[in-house]
């Protein structure tokens, strides 16, 4: 309720402590510091929906405990990391675009590492439909990329590439297929992913210029925020789709109304990211992570053939490094949940 995570409390007590409950006379210094630590988190939690709550609030709770020194210590912080919990000044996400073939998981793997550690992310959010071999996912395949550092997977118009993808679907809470697919189309079209004190609502939708005929993406987004507006803090958009105009157009219709509106299925990275006049971070497409001497992550020689003959050639998954990995690391205002800094990665190695 409120966006209140039930996860959130987790781990912050232990077996032991009901022991030490069920002793009114043995309250330990131990267990007061668990008590503040989850007062702090709940009433900054309420603080974001209520504007009449606020940690005076909290300040009375203590007051009743006669612990008012204890909570004016620095040490609340320090010691019992409640940063850690209910998070920082702000959210780093990192959105990654397409993963394409073997190629592009190890480069993936090796990158997203270095960039979780470099740049502190929090949370990372992919597109894995071109994993296995540019067709889909299999488990061996989602199982990698998670490993690697992918929290969200994302995908595309090339899910259905595999049939055992369905089971893959059903099965994983976080892998999610696009929304606006016809009514009792297998697997997840959002997912809410639990971060410390946030729920991170993640919503896949497909495009329909020069694309296969699927239901709207724009009333499908409109139907999906109804059902997750009261539960997210944050909400991401993955926009599958090939026409930059029908992406500007789901970037402005959603604007204000969701953190971040993110554009893949091209495979060629933007230059246009930028936070839109009501405040959600846009990109018309990530880009790919994957072999950058091909032709959108296919060996060259057989889509030439293909459009200079206009006969069908069989195309092969490009396998020489270089890679390329693009993506965005969004900056979110822990108060506000609004995206307060969007930044463009794009990194070429051969590694």
């Amino acid at each position: 309720m409120y966006g209140i995570n039930p996860e959130f409390f987790r781990g912050v007590f232990d077996e032991r402590d009901e022991t030490i409950l069920s002793h009114t006379s043995e309250i330990s210094f131990t267990l007061t510091q668990k008590i503040c630590t989850m007062l702090t988190a709940t009433f900054k939690i309420l603080a974001r929906h209520f504007d009449d709550v606020n940690l005076d609030g909290l300040k009375v709770c203590i007051d009743n405990f006669e612990l008012t020194n204890f909570f004016k210590s620095d040490n609340l912080y320090k010691d019992f990391k409640i940063n850690e919990l209910i998070g920082g000044d702000s959210l780093r996400i990192l959105m990654v675009g397409d993963i394409f073939g073997r190629l592009g998981r190890k480069f993936f793997c090796a990158i997203t590492k270095k960039i979780k550690s470099e740049k502190n992310i929090d949370v990372v959010v992919v597109n894995g439909e071109n994993v296995a071999h540019g067709k889909s996912l299999t488990q061996a395949t989602f199982n990698e990329i998670l490993s690697g550092g992918a929290d969200i997977i994302t995908t595309g118009n090339h899910i259905w590439d595999r049939k055992d993808v369905v089971e893959l679907l059903e099965r994983e809470p976080f892998l999610i297929r696009p929304a606006n697919f016809p009514e009792g189309s297998p697997g997840k079209s959002f997912c809410i992913y639990p971060y410390r004190a946030k729920n991170i609502g993640v919503i896949n939708l497909i495009g329909r210029t020069f694309m296969q005929p699927v239901d709207c993406p724009f009333t499908r987004a409109e139907e999906i925020l109804k059902t997750i507006n009261r539960e997210c803090d944050i909400i991401l958009v993955d926009f599958h789709a090939e026409a930059t105009a029908e992406k500007a157009a789901m970037g402005h219709f959603l604007d204000g109304r969701v953190t971040a509106v993110v554009g893949t299925h091209t495979h060629v990275q933007t230059a246009d990211e930028r936070i839109l006049p009501k405040g959600t971070a846009f990109i018309t497409d990530l880009g790919m992570v994957g072999p950058l001497n091909s032709i959108i992550g296919m060996k060259i020689e057989p889509v030439i053939e293909k459009f200079v003959t206009c006969r069908p050639a069989k195309f092969e998954v490009a396998d020489e490094p270089p890679c390329i990995y693009g993506a965005i690391i969004l900056e979110i205002d822990d108060a506000t949940n609004k995206t307060v800094k969007i930044e463009r990665v794009n990194i070429c190695e051969k590694f």
